[in-house]
């Protein structure tokens, strides 16, 4: 998914994913994008609780706006404390963003479409998608 592009030399891909997401515009820039281009993947990854959500957002962004791959997300460490907990906080606005528009459209009184508020996020994309999300 966001391992397209080799890199040649990692610590240089270390160093600019390092410069982008110090960069809260273009890193800004990188999560609308991911958005946009990778709507099926946004619902896999941003749906899944149990997993690194911003982690995750910060490398598919460097991903779609840089080229680099996840294999450069050491980059991430070079930044300092204060600059990381700053990327930190732009993502994790934008997965709130992302949640409430996703159920900005949910209805109560139509059968399939839960709120999350009235039930978990497993449930309300199994009782969304039934053939897709099979209940173990």
């Amino acid at each position: 998914m966001y391992e397209y592009g080799s890199v040649d030399d990692l610590d240089a891909a270390k160093v600019e994913y390092c410069e982008f997401l110090s960069c809260d515009e273009s890193f800004s820039r990188g999560i609308e994008r991911v958005f946009d281009e990778w709507p099926v993947s946004c619902e896999h990854f941003l749906t899944k609780h149990g997993m690194n959500r911003i982690a995750w957002l910060g490398q598919a962004s460097v991903c779609v706006e840089r080229g680099i791959p996840r294999s450069a997300r050491g980059g991430f460490r070079m930044l300092s404390g204060r600059q990381q907990m700053a990327a930190n906080a732009i993502a994790d606005r934008a997965i709130q963003r992302w949640e409430t528009e996703r159920y900005a459209g949910c209805n109560y009184s139509t059968p399939g479409v839960i709120s999350t508020s009235r039930r978990g996020v497993a449930e309300a994309i199994q009782m969304t998608f039934p053939t897709m999300f099979p209940r173990f």
